[in-house]
């Protein structure tokens, strides 16, 4: 069975986001970053200098939703912090890249994570839970320090984000 995007949206934050049911045995979410945010194109896994203040405020507090793995994984250093270990969403960070062949612009970056985990069910992880995340997330990335001078543009032709009002 092939995948499909259930819902398709912009979220509060101004990020589009989906849902997708993966091969119709669970549900993953993806938000999108525009090429004007600074994960743009930026693996999961790998630091990044943008993200260093945002890991040192999550290490303040409990682990939350993120996997384990990815925080026994995190070597922050002076590169910064890795976006797996960063953002506190649904067993954490599994996916960055485009949705090929799903969302028809393959130059569109998202970050996801799925719903495929050891007590995972489409009845505890269904589509609300997925949008929820999707929020959660949109707001965590939304978050994510800009360089000085860089604005956010659309990122669908036509589309305006709310909290931009210069776009």
């Amino acid at each position: 069975m092939d995948s499909k995007i259930a819902r398709d949206w912009t979220t509060e934050a101004g990020l589009r986001a989906v849902v997708l049911r993966a091969f119709g045995t669970h549900n993953c979410g993806y938000v999108n970053v525009g090429d004007d945010h600074p994960l743009y194109r930026h693996p999961d896994s790998k630091p990044h200098p943008a993200l260093r203040a945002l890991w040192e405020e999550a290490q303040q507090g409990p682990i939350g939703k993120r996997g384990v793995i990815a925080i026994a994984c995190a070597k922050p250093g002076d590169g910064g912090a890795s976006p797996d270990a960063v953002f506190d969403v649904h067993g954490s960070l599994t996916f960055a890249g485009p949705l090929l062949g799903l969302v028809g612009d393959e130059s569109l970056w998202w970050y996801g994570f799925d719903c495929d985990h050891l007590g995972d069910t489409l009845a505890t992880c269904n589509e609300e839970f997925c949008v929820a995340e999707c929020e959660s997330l949109a707001r965590q990335l939304a978050a994510v320090p800009r360089p000085a001078g860089a604005g956010r543009k659309p990122q669908r032709e036509g589309e305006r984000h709310a909290q931009d009002p210069n776009s």
